[in-house]
């Protein structure tokens, strides 16, 4: 029964991020076996602690994300509206408040996207987030670029 639990059981994916660098990333002591492995990988940074202090960890990354969406409006209560529905490598969504619009977009490929929008009454893209560390604030929506694997916020104005 035992080995049975062990092949069906999803606790090898339900792993957290390690605390620290420390033995058993920092949730155990070292003269204690914890319940599940520890990826080896805690030693590599791949840890809250070590996490932290990397401007462009997955945790800050993250945290951005949350930080922005708590910061606007439209993402927190707005309405949802497909845009460019038909495309297969990216998804593309509009949430908006009648203050606000807000322009999301998601590229699930590794190509490089010239895309259109075309919003009401909009014609810059406020850049709010983006994977790719954009530079540059505000771009025409008429020829917003997407890099390969991007994520993209951008407030319409």
């Amino acid at each position: 029964a035992a080995l049975r639990a062990a092949e069906m059981t999803r606790d090898k994916n339900r792993t957290p991020l390690h605390w620290s660098n420390a033995v058993n990333g920092g949730f155990s002591p070292a003269n204690v076996e914890p319940w599940l492995p520890v990826n080896p990988n805690y030693a590599e940074g791949i840890n809250a602690k070590d996490q932290q202090d990397n401007p462009i960890s997955m945790l800050n990354y993250y945290k951005r994300l949350v930080r922005i969406r708590k910061q606007t409006p439209a993402l927190i209560e707005g309405e949802y509206k497909p845009v460019h529905e038909k495309a297969d490598d990216y998804v593309a969504f509009l949430r908006y408040t009648p203050a606000q619009t807000v322009l999301v977009v998601l590229n699930y490929s590794p190509n490089h996207h010239e895309l259109k929008f075309s919003v009401p009454d909009k014609k810059t893209a406020r850049i709010l987030f983006s994977s790719a560390g954009r530079s540059k604030k505000d771009e025409p929506l008429s020829q917003l670029s997407l890099g390969a694997f991007e994520v993209l916020i951008a407030e319409l104005a």
